[in-house]
């Protein structure tokens, strides 16, 4: 009590730390929600949920997650004609009506229906979920989450979800929803939205809810339809009649079975073994875990030890009398200790007990600033909170061990007689800091870049911030040797730092274990983010704009047209479409096949077959590459071509001019400067494959290089040729897509999004895209980084200079006395931050490289291999120069110009004794 201001702040070092754990802990246990508190999500207040899986017995867990019996032939068919003759007339009959459904269970079902939807917008449509369930029935309570406003009372009033709700649907307004294309006869019905809720069991953020018997939820009826079955009624579903159940293709997600898993229950499946649990993610977990809590109590200790190490000092004469009075050297530790205990046990209580309300807090803002996200009941981790507490108060006894340990020892005569001597390093720690550093960067570099190495990094990095705090004594004293070139400030600073190394060492440590930290995260992070930018593979060249649409006619298109000519002045749609056109029947669409020659006129599909002949759309690539995007023909105009980032030459347009067609290779054309360009149906239906020809024509043909994308991928085109040639050589084709007239600036986001909108209007189908390129951004997490290793900064270099303020009062009012001016103690404060924030930052950059290199290994050396196979190849190694620039350097000035800002420049007058 006599030292309140040093007490409270080591309370606040310990305390802060439990808090965050305790809120952590709480939000976290709240929003993992176990099998038995998401049941009134899943099932409202029924009994269980009936999933219609398939037409053969099946097993399954408890919680409802099934596969296949033993002896199934369900999902793998054999080879032999036969049994996949047999495997195709069981997936015909797996379909489930409710009516049979209702009958394989014998009960009276609750039948949730999903499907989707189109909303009428402003502009045209969105797609919407739309969800039949009536939230007003109590035995559906929990299934629907009401945000706010009311639940439907007619078939006339709907719920939203907050995303569609905030995209021009709140409450009040009046929603319109169509089965089909607005304007073409389809049904189409309106519900006025009444509330905002969100279903946790349907994954959708357009999300629509009605009343089961309402006009709208009919809309979502249809092949496509999705059923949910509930068992209402006092019976529980037991785990006997769940088997049962099983033996039909039916999985049951049980209450009764889930709130009381049945034992051994394993053994009534056909396979004891088939659910066989992996546990070896566990151990990954509680390392990470326990790396974590090392950490924290690593940073509580080294923060809360300079507190301690001063407060000794303060006290030196009092525990020098307990000492000269009879006391014993571990009768003074224990004044130490208990001290410590008594600290930190109130400060750890006191920070769990206020993250509890604070984590209440939490849970009740997250609905308001993330509206989609769906927390479980409120749950206090009780187990997390009980050691959080105990390793506060663990993390304050070590902190308080190594200055105890020095108060015992303490010269009684000199301490008394007011003299403070020197303290030296022990000769044995800065070789075993070296031993600790080099084995911590041994093991990082050599197991952490394998596959997998991640917790060898973390391992390693603990092992060299050990190591860097063993050595940081011995680092502080060659410092304050060198401090005799400095100026006045920096000098004093220095030479006080070495003398009081019991104090400024941790405060150091403290700084550079948390540099480290961020220095090798923000390594890994933007390597990861590097190699992101670099394997992103375009769909078009930069700037290009498609719009992909089915089935529309002419007329269509023209609109389309003009909506974009609306939007982008000066710029139209150009057509786009392929060879063959389409049908009802997708398995019969015709495509095109270009015979290179010595082939046959029709595409291989035997197994043994050439490989020039199966392969001859990539036979122009110079090197077999992996992700490339094909397509057998395209229809286009020369400047439709060039829309699309095709460089045509003279050749080329020679050729389309003439009415011919390019095509991927050389090897295509004959030596007459002519390729056989074939169109042909596949027919699927049965056991094997077969090719019918429609038509061959030979016509004029000139190779054309893949078109390349921004990353470097082939966008290759089997056939390529104008309509008119398509026309003339009797060809059909159909137009399935545009694209927009080249323009030196890209289409804006909100004029894509618009078109997007209008032209879904009036169509079932349409999609436009941009090619921006990689335009993700890695500035918010650098600023993250930035923001938590200043706040790391500026806590130790501002606490350990006011520290060192306090303890060094003594030396300053003798300053004062012999002249000094008052503001050389506040250049003196600036200079004391310097040299704990500087040397502190540097330190921690420098750990922190190893292990950041070697945690980008793992991160960034794993990618596709030209096969498309995940290979292990040489890694990406970014630095971010300026980030660590700021924090080695930026911030240690900022905080010294805190510190000399923050500090009085006058001192009570001292009275000092003769010595």
């Amino acid at each position: 009590m006599r030292n309140k201001g040093r007490n409270a702040l080591v309370a606040v070092m310990v305390g802060l730390p439990v808090l965050a754990v305790s809120t952590f802990a709480t939000v976290y246990e709240t929003n993992a929600i176990s099998p038995v508190e998401g049941l009134d999500q899943q099932l409202g207040q029924t009994q269980a949920l009936v999933n219609p899986a398939q037409r053969e017995p099946i097993d399954q867990e408890p919680d409802g997650n099934w596969q296949p019996a033993r002896g199934s032939t369900s999902g793998s068919p054999d080879s032999k004609d036969e049994t996949a003759a047999v495997a195709d007339k069981a997936a015909e009959d797996t379909d489930w009506t409710p009516q049979q459904v209702r009958g394989a269970v014998g009960a009276d079902l609750i039948d949730i229906t999903s499907g989707s939807s189109s909303a009428v917008t402003a502009r045209g449509r969105t797609h919407v979920r739309i969800v039949g369930v009536d939230g007003a029935d109590k035995a559906l309570t929990g299934l629907v989450d009401l945000r706010s406003g009311r639940l439907p009372r007619n078939d006339s009033e709907v719920l939203v979800s907050p995303w569609l709700a905030g995209h021009g649907f709140p409450i009040g307004h009046n929603l319109e929803v169509t089965q089909g294309v607005q304007g073409s006869g389809a049904a189409s019905s309106t519900g006025r939205v009444v509330g905002v809720a969100v279903m946790p069991s349907v994954f959708d953020n357009a999300l629509v809810v009605a009343r089961p018997s309402s006009p709208v939820a009919a809309l979502a009826a249809g092949e496509q339809t999705q059923h949910t079955y509930l068992v209402p009624g006092p019976k529980p579903v037991t785990w006997q009649r769940v088997r049962e159940l099983n033996q039909l293709g039916l999985a049951i997600t049980s209450r009764s079975v889930i709130q009381n898993p049945p034992a051994n229950w394993e053994d009534t499946l056909s396979d004891p073994g088939a659910f066989a649990s992996f546990n070896g993610s566990d151990a990954a977990t509680r390392a990470v875990l326990f790396l974590v809590v090392f950490s924290i109590v690593l940073e509580v200790i080294l923060l809360a030890g300079p507190a301690f190490a001063v407060g000794v000092r303060r006290s030196r004469r009092q525990l020098a009398l307990v000492a000269a009075t009879g006391g014993t050297a571990r009768d003074v530790r224990r004044v130490v200790l208990a001290q410590a205990l008594t600290t930190g046990a109130l400060a750890a209580v006191l920070g769990a007990a206020l993250g509890i309300p604070l984590a209440a807090l939490i849970v009740a803002l997250i609905p308001h600033f993330l509206p989609e996200t769906v927390l479980g009941p409120f749950d206090v981790a009780w187990v997390a909170l009980l050691v959080a507490t105990a390793l506060g108060a663990v993390a304050a006894l070590t902190a308080a061990y190594f200055p105890a340990r020095a108060a015992a020892r303490q010269n009684v005569v000199a301490v008394l007689a007011g003299r403070r001597g020197q303290v030296g390093s022990r000769p044995g720690l800065p070789v075993l800091g070296g031993v600790l550093l080099g084995v911590g960067a041994a093991v990082a570099l050599v197991r952490g870049t394998r596959q997998g190495g991640e917790l060898w990094v973390a391992a390693g990095t603990l092992t060299m911030v050990l190591g860097a705090i063993a050595l940081m004594p011995a680092l502080v004293g060659g410092v304050g040797r060198l401090g005799r070139r400095l100026p006045l400030p920096l000098r004093l600073a220095t030479r006080d730092s070495a003398r009081q190394r019991s104090r400024t060492a941790p405060a150091v440590a403290a700084v550079m274990a948390a540099v480290a930290g961020v220095t090798a995260l923000a390594i890994g992070a933007s390597s990861d983010f590097a190699q992101s930018r670099r394997d992103y593979q375009p769909r078009l060249p930069a700037g290009v704009t498609t719009v992909q649409a089915s089935d529309m006619d002419a007329a269509w298109w023209d609109a389309a047209d003009a909506t974009t000519q609306a939007l982008a002045p000066g710029r139209a749609l150009l057509a786009t479409g392929t060879l063959g056109g389409s049908t009802s029947d997708p398995m019969s669409t015709p495509d095109v096949y270009v015979a290179p020659p010595g082939c046959p006129t029709t595409p291989p599909v035997s197994e043994t077959a050439d490989e020039k002949c199966v392969s001859w759309m990539t036979a122009g690539l110079k090197r077999p590459t992996a992700g490339y995007s094909a397509q057998s023909s395209l229809v286009a105009n020369q400047t439709g071509l060039e829309a699309l980032g095709y460089q045509l030459d003279d050749e080329q347009r020679a050729v389309l001019a003439r009415g011919g067609v390019l095509v991927p290779s050389a090897a295509l054309v004959d030596d007459s400067g002519h390729a056989r360009l074939v169109t042909f149906v596949s027919d699927y239906s049965g056991s094997k494959p077969k090719v019918a020809e429609l038509q061959t024509r030979r016509v004029l043909a000139a190779p054309i290089d893949p078109l390349l994308t921004s990353g470097g991928m082939p966008n290759l085109t089997g056939a390529i040729l104008t309509p008119k040639a398509a026309e003339t050589l009797k060809l059909p084709w159909a137009q399935n897509g545009a694209v927009l007239s080249p323009s030196a600036i890209a289409l804006s986001r909100d004029a894509q999004d618009k078109l997007q909108e209008t032209l879904l209007g009036s169509a079932q189908y349409a999609d436009v895209y941009t090619e921006r390129g990689f335009d993700e951004s890695f500035a918010l997490p650098l600023v993250g980084l930035v923001i938590i290793a200043a706040l790391a900064v500026l806590v130790g270099t501002l606490t350990a200079t006011g520290l060192a303020l306090v303890d060094g009062r003594p030396d300053a009012a003798t300053l004062a006395a012999i002249g000094a001016r008052p503001r050389t103690r506040r250049t003196m404060a600036s200079a004391q931050a310097v040299v704990i924030g500087l040397l502190g930052s540097l330190a921690g950059i420098a750990v922190g490289l190893v292990p950041g290199i070697a945690v980008a290994w793992p991160l960034t050396a794993q990618h596709n291999g030209p096969d498309g196979m995940s290979v292990w190849g040489s890694p990406i190694i970014r630095i971010p120069w300026l980030m660590l620039a700021l924090i080695g350097i930026g911030v240690p000035l900022l905080a010294a110009a805190a510190a000399g800002l923050g500090v009085r420049s006058r001192l009570p007058l001292t009275r000092r004794l003769g010595q």
